[in-house]
């Protein structure tokens, strides 16, 4: 049948074709429309990415901020404490 003209010559073809499209994926796939696309309709999976992405920097920026915070409120009691003012 002609599926056994074909095959000896299939394999090259797409191969062939196979490095044509990866030597220009971006003219053939626009990859932030898929990726957009797929975030938009599943936006649970998109919060789930941001939540598994950003749990260590939260947790930096939490913990920052505590030490941060702690810092300037200590050199601020100590201004205050050295040079009151009547408010």
């Amino acid at each position: 049948a002609w599926i056994t003209v074909l095959r000896p010559g299939l394999r090259s073809v797409l191969q062939k074709i196979f490095e044509a499209v990866q030597a220009d994926v971006d003219h053939v796939l626009d990859l932030h429309s898929v990726v957009s696309g797929a975030f938009l309709r599943d936006r649970a999976l998109l919060g789930e990415l941001f939540q598994r992405a950003g749990h260590s920097e939260l947790r930096f920026l939490v913990n920052s901020g505590f030490l941060f915070g702690l810092a300037l409120g200590l050199a601020q009691m100590v201004l205050w404490i050295s040079f009151p003012k009547d408010w």
